[in-house]
């Protein structure tokens, strides 16, 4: 039988983080649990705490978090220091974990803190599914040495992205050479892929920025790095989109493809129907 929690307040969802997943005594996963978001929900006023805040070992979230398609607003979080933070809404998602059906509006994060992972959605998805899921804001980090995405800071191993978008502004502002980045508007990295990971049916309608030339930096993913075992293909990535009308560094680099936008076809998503580049 499933069981499932309803949420339908900040307070109930930083209780979530705090008090059961990120307990480092007796941590909760939620692994076999659905949690519904009933409603949608304002974080105006809060430094948001992430659910999940340690890592694939411990304190990360392994059940399915359905948003329903409601909106969880103005998610602040931001931090300095040398000490490993984590920073999106999500902070861990592992072992089999799913976020599906849920909307990031006008996030606001600043990671300058000592974390290698940063990520509206989620900080780290390692072998987990994310699905039908939008962000837009901000995240910045102004410190290097960190991957950053505009959905997901990075995925590991079996990671499926299927049918998400984002028109979040993501900005990577350190120039100093042994301190780069791996930035990508939907996601900062990808390592250590499985034959089933997988990027589709996405799309970036936002904007990337970076500062330092020796940084990877990617529209849709930053990098994706295999340790160079195997001879591994690295994730696939499939039937993906750029918004014509907002992206122009997309339009360019397809136009240098040869690539032509197209005036009609759209995408049809949980969002609506949007204009695109299919690559």
């Amino acid at each position: 039988m499933r069981r499932t929690l309803n949420t339908v307040s900040p307070r109930q969802n930083s209780w979530l983080a705090s008090q059961l997943v990120n307990n480092k005594t007796a941590s909760v996963s939620f692994e076999g649990k659905t949690i519904y978001l009933d409603n949608d929900l304002d974080l105006s006023g809060y430094q948001w705490t992430p659910i999940g805040n340690g890592s694939n070992f411990g304190r990360y979230f392994a059940g399915t978090f359905d948003g329903q398609y409601h909106k969880i607003m103005n998610l602040h979080h931001h931090s300095t220091g040398d000490e490993l933070i984590r920073n999106g809404l999500f902070g861990v998602v592992s072992d089999g974990g799913t976020l599906k059906n849920l909307l990031v509006i006008d996030a606001d994060i600043a990671s300058n803190d000592g974390s290698l992972l940063a990520g509206i959605l989620a900080d780290w998805v390692d072998g987990g599914t994310v699905e039908n899921c939008y962000t837009s804001g901000k995240i910045e980090n102004n410190v290097g040495d960190k991957m950053v995405g505009g959905l997901i800071g990075q995925c590991t191993g079996s990671t499926q992205v299927k049918g998400c978008g984002s028109d979040a502004t993501v900005i990577s502002t350190e120039s100093n050479e042994d301190h780069v980045d791996t930035v990508g508007g939907l996601i900062g990295q990808w390592e250590n892929s499985a034959d089933s990971s997988s990027i589709t049916d996405c799309w970036f309608g936002g904007s990337v920025s970076c500062n330092n030339i020796y940084s990877a930096v990617g529209g849709i993913l930053g990098a994706n790095f295999e340790h160079f075992s195997g001879n591994k293909p690295g994730v696939i990535i499939k039937k993906i989109a750029w918004l014509q009308q907002k992206t122009s560094l997309a339009l360019s680099l397809a136009i240098s493809l040869g690539l032509q936008p197209l005036q009609t076809p759209c995408y049809q998503t949980a969002f609506g129907r949007i204009p695109l580049l299919m690559v």
